[in-house]
């Protein structure tokens, strides 16, 4: 290993990939690799590193993450511009003050390195860009960030921090702002002038509300306050951040969709989800032309409105786990004609609108866990469709349309009622996965032989005759070979039948 190492160290010209080799000490002829540009040691079983470093006067880029380094190198080359050095064990020994003379860093990773404060040596780093310090013990934002005049990019996630102090107004050149996953019960009224800001995270704290100076975010794009449990008001000053394309209010305790968000008119995903206490969809929804993605999974909702067709570019619609009904469905779901992804499962769902099938652009429908008895009698106009799952319903039929659906790869038909499918099902010539369990099916159509792409077909617990259940057990192969041979035989026979009758007459 240490000769091979070695070879690779002297051979290197600008870039020396040593990542995942098992390296316990970085050999001192390193430095004698003196045009490195990039040097990547991760993921190795490193403690240190040695002080031949500081002499690769070239290097611009160290990734040496994922190690069992203890203390921050203090020989660095004044020539790096980005440094890596998440999930270490940094916090054995005191970090050196040398680390603010890396004047051209534009990136410092420090991550999952249990770091409880950061020296204030960091904020002499003028050129600093993007630093991240996630996944540490940090009780408060460390002093130096306030001071980094470059600073944009800052990830201060998973920590212990509490509050947030009034300076976080000097953050003016910060664009995205990481601070979720702490224990903060709410921010500073300066928020609002952290003027740069386009992304603000601040899900799986302990929020009731946020600033009225959030409204002043008028950069602000992305806004994630998810897991915020004890979160039940939004100020109306929020709907002056016009600029807003995500918005993540996942398992909050708001009961409606603020109010400002008919203001957000460029907004493209609105996740919802894990909110049962949000009965209804308000009819704003409809301004809102730029939706390309709803995501209501486990609210409560029963109706959805009118205005809801108006989404023109929507492509993904998420209505899992609701109180959905037959009629909740306006007919004008037929004007999402961008719509790719359609989720009604887990619903109570009896008739399924013959609208959801002008859904041309649809690739995957879920009906699953419902009321439904038959399926629309034009669900096979979903030529774009691939995935359809209809499971645990109260289907007794399936329309003979449904083997116009060229490209369906996945069908799931399990627990039902059926009794029989048509012999049309044989046109699912792209289908490779095929769940008929826990059915009444006693025959399968001998037309299936012909589906050469189906790589899984489950047939447990039906009443077969055709193929008989010594043939099931043996699997999909034989039960497709016992199909064609009850082809080749019906056909003989047809072709007999068809000899009488011409010696008759």
């Amino acid at each position: 290993m240490g000769n091979a190492l070695v070879k690779d160290i002297r051979k290197a010209k600008t870039d020396l990939d040593l990542s995942k080799r098992d390296i316990k000490i970085l050999p001192k002829q390193i430095k004698s690799a003196k045009k490195l540009v990039t040097l990547n040691l991760a993921n190795n079983l490193l403690i240190d590193l040695p002080p031949e470093l500081g002499r690769l006067a070239r290097l611009q880029v160290l990734n040496f993450s994922n190690n069992n380094v203890n203390y921050f190198p203090p020989t660095l080359p004044k020539s790096l511009l980005e440094c890596y050095a998440g999930h270490n064990r940094l916090f054995y020994s005191p970090m050196t003050p040398k680390i603010g003379e890396l004047s051209n860093l534009i990136v410092l990773d420090l991550s999952g390195n249990q770091l409880e404060d950061i020296i204030p040596e960091v904020g002499n780093l003028s050129n600093l860009q993007v630093l991240q310090l996630h996944h540490n013990d940090l009780k408060t934002l460390p002093r130096c960030v306030y001071v980094l005049p470059s600073l944009e990019t800052l990830v201060v996630s998973f920590n212990k921090i509490k509050t947030i102090s009034d300076d976080i107004a000097s953050l003016r050149t910060v664009k995205t702002l990481d601070i979720s996953s702490n224990l903060l019960t709410k921010l500073p009224e300066t928020m609002g002038k952290v003027v740069s800001l386009e992304r603000l995270f601040v899900g799986n704290n302990a929020l009731k509300t946020l600033p009225d100076s959030c409204g002043d975010l008028v950069r602000l794009e992305e806004l994630d306050i998810q897991e915020n449990h004890q979160l039940d008001d939004l100020p109306t000053s929020i709907g002056r951040c016009k600029a807003m394309q995500k918005f993540n209010m996942r398992n909050t305790k708001l009961e409606k969709i603020p109010k400002g968000v008919k203001h957000w008119t460029m907004l493209t995903d609105l996740i919802m989800k894990d909110n049962g206490q949000l009965a209804d969809l308000p009819e704003i929804l409809g301004t809102l032309k730029n939706l390309r993605v709803i995501n209501c999974d486990s609210c409560s909702i029963s109706q959805l409105p009118d205005q809801i067709g108006g989404l023109k570019n929507l492509q993904h619609l998420d209505l899992r786990n609701n109180q959905l009904s037959s009629f909740a469905i306006p007919t004008t779901i037929k004007n999402l004609t961008t719509l790719v992804k359609l989720f009604l499962n887990n619903n109570s769902i009896e008739i399924l609108p013959d609208e959801v099938c002008q859904l041309n652009a649809l690739i995957e429908l879920d009906l699953s866990h419902n009321l439904i008895i038959n399926l629309p009698e034009d669900i096979g106009n979903l030529a774009n469709l691939e995935r359809l799952f209809a499971n645990n319903n109260k289907l007794e039929t399936i329309p003979v349309s449904i083997g116009n659906l060229k490209r369906l790869t996945v069908l799931e038909l399990r627990s039902n009622t059926l009794s029989y499918l048509p012999y049309e099902t044989a046109g699912l010539s792209s289908l490779v996965r095929m769940d008929l369990s826990h059915n009444r099916i006693s025959d399968l159509p001998t037309s299936m032989h012909v589906m050469g792409h189906l790589q899984t077909l489950d047939l447990r617990d039906n009443p077969f005759d055709s193929p008989p259940q010594h043939v099931i057990v043996k699997g999909k192969d034989a039960v497709l070979d016992f199909l064609r041979d009850q082809s080749k035989s019906q056909a003989k026979g047809e072709d007999a039948d068809k000899g009488r009758i011409r010696a008759l007459h």
